[in-house]
């Protein structure tokens, strides 16, 4: 068993789910980070009763790393509030092992979150105090769980600021279903429903299971995503029609915007509370509308920390106002003020 630090500076916490296949190439991803900066740190794993070898694997890797691996079944949203509330460190840092990280990248974070944390004794998207999180922990919900906990953190009087790098911080190792098909709407439908089937395809071991997690996963998208009726059609039509272009467009609005009325009505029925951050706004576009103004003041305010030079801020403020979807997200938000 690797030796384990009572008070860790930092804990990574992450759920899993038959993850064997790449288990291996996400954590030791994360781990060179963390080696590389010789921080005081541990890692604690909710595994929902993995059936291909991923507990196993995790229970190797405890005796390398200071690891601790959980087996409880769960959401995906329970699985990260475990972790939280199992977590020894200041910080937790929650990750993803789906994912392989770029050690650069990850320890360029974790540089300037410290550097911020340091002088200002502020939080940071995706790096936050444990004490923080357990105010407003994740909920119970297997979509748009992060989405959720970060609007709470934003209307708890939390505000995570967002860190940019020059490069993306991970790679996906498996095929997620992004619904980014600038095709025809037909071609867009099938596309989505076999990137979906492939991957769901873990999770599910009959056609009725998959129905009852797709059902679950609408649902809990809704609720994370603060949709309403008429939030929905808006954004739904406004996103199609500026990303891409498709000529049947309000049909598809509407079928997609009819079936997102019955979820609603389900969710109501459920007695699902909803935490909505603008009148006018899903919480998934108000989250992106607080980060992106946060990540452009922050170029401003701290060029030398980050590294850049002047003229960085100046295009990065003249891409997001040329940025539909933001002016979007700006002119709707202002009007719920």
């Amino acid at each position: 068993m690797a030796k384990m630090v009572n008070e860790p500076y930092l804990t990574i916490c992450g759920t899993t789910y038959q993850a064997a296949k790449t288990l291996d190439i996400s954590l030791s991803s994360v781990i060179n980070a963390l080696n590389k900066l010789g921080l005081s740190y541990e890692v604690v794993i909710v595994d929902n009763f993995s059936t291909d070898g991923t507990y196993e694997k995790l229970l190797q890797w405890s005796q390398k790393v200071p690891l601790r691996v959980y087996r409880y079944r769960c959401s995906r949203g329970l699985g990260r509030a475990l972790c939280v509330r199992l977590a020894r460190g200041k910080y937790v840092f929650m990750v993803d092992l789906d994912r392989v990280y770029d050690p650069e990248v990850l320890t360029r974070i974790i540089e300037l979150h410290r550097a911020i944390s340091n002088l200002y004794g502020l939080n940071c998207v995706g790096i936050c105090t444990k004490d923080s999180i357990l105010r407003v922990n994740y909920r119970d919900l297997n979509r748009a769980e992060d989405v959720d906990q970060y609007v709470r953190l934003v209307m708890s009087g939390i505000r995570p600021l967002p860190i940019v790098t020059e490069k993306p911080l991970y790679t996906e190792l498996r095929i997620r279903n992004t619904g980014n098909s600038k095709s025809s709407l037909w071609n867009s439908l099938l596309g989505n429903l076999l990137l979906t089937l492939v991957s769901e395809s873990r999770y599910i071991h009959g056609l009725n299971e998959y129905l009852r997690r797709y059902l679950r996963n609408g649902l809990d998208s809704l609720t994370g995503g603060a949709y309403t009726f008429m939030k929905f059609a808006r954004e739904d039509y406004f996103i199609w029609h500026s990303n891409y272009r498709l000529r049947i467009r309000v049909p598809m609005v509407l079928a997609r915007a009819l079936v997102v009325a019955l979820l609603l009505l389900l969710n109501r029925l459920r007695g699902v509370e909803r935490y909505e951050a603008s009148r006018h706004l899903s919480n998934h576009l108000y989250s992106y509308l607080h980060a992106s103004l946060m990540s452009l003041l922050l170029r401003k305010l701290f060029n030398s920390l980050y590294g850049y030079d002047g003229g960085d801020y100046e295009v990065a403020k003249r891409e997001l106002i040329n940025d539909p979807v933001f002016r979007y997200a700006w002119t709707m938000y202002s009007l719920g003020k």
